[in-house]
């Protein structure tokens, strides 16, 4: 039986959410830590600032049913840290979906989105588990930075997963920044940008954008 730190931080926690991770934590391959559950509209506005997220209706943010009905939780490296190795998500994810199965819930992975993929989150679909509490007349904010650039490369962020962090990676590493390439966009690789970004003279806020992009590749 695997370890589950963090576990505080499911409070508030929609029920079935918490069932499945829970369940899963009894039958995961390794440790796993949960990163956070209820956020606040507040804070939701602070990512949407960083472009750490692209929208204020986050499913962490409690609805009028008073629960939040998304969850992050990562695996737990050898130093007992949460690990943005892409391979211990693959590892992880098949177990928390065989928990679904089992306990009958719909639940969505941040991994098999198109863009943004976002391999802790896990959330109740908004078909089945409608709300939330940010008006309906607070539109989303307009996006500095698009979606992807002219030649098809997505905006990466903090929590990026995939072939296309696996490239910024081995860009960043051919300019001698070192890192691992295993296509978890963690603190490191935000590290690496960041400080690409000051030595181009772009704004270091750590998203792979088109004007990353171009100057890195």
């Amino acid at each position: 039986m695997a370890a589950m730190k963090g576990a505080e931080k499911l409070q508030g926690v929609h029920p079935h959410l918490l069932a499945v991770i829970v369940r899963a934590a009894d039958t995961a391959p390794m440790d796993i830590i949960v990163l956070e559950g209820v956020r606040t509209l507040e804070r939701q506005r602070q990512l949407v600032a960083k472009g750490a997220s692209t929208t204020l209706r986050s499913r962490h943010i409690p609805g009028p049913n008073g629960y939040s009905h998304a969850v992050d939780v990562a695996p737990v490296d050898s130093k007992g840290n949460a690990s943005w190795d892409w391979d211990l998500y693959f590892k992880l994810s098949p177990v928390i979906k065989q928990a679904t199965r089992d306990l009958g819930y719909p639940i969505e992975w941040g991994g098999d989105w198109r863009t943004f993929k976002d391999g802790p989150h896990w959330q109740l679909p908004w078909a089945s588990y409608p709300g939330t509490t940010v008006p309906d007349d607070e539109p989303d904010p307009v996006q500095a930075i698009p979606e992807e650039d002219d030649k098809g490369r997505p905006t990466l962020r903090k929590g990026a997963f995939g072939p296309d962090v696996k490239i910024l990676q081995t860009s960043l590493n051919a300019r001698g920044y070192g890192l691992k390439v295993d296509g978890g966009f963690g603190p490191k690789t935000v590290g690496a940008v960041v400080a690409f970004q000051k030595a181009a003279g772009l704004v270091p806020d750590g998203v792979v954008g088109p004007k990353t992009w171009a100057a890195l590749v």
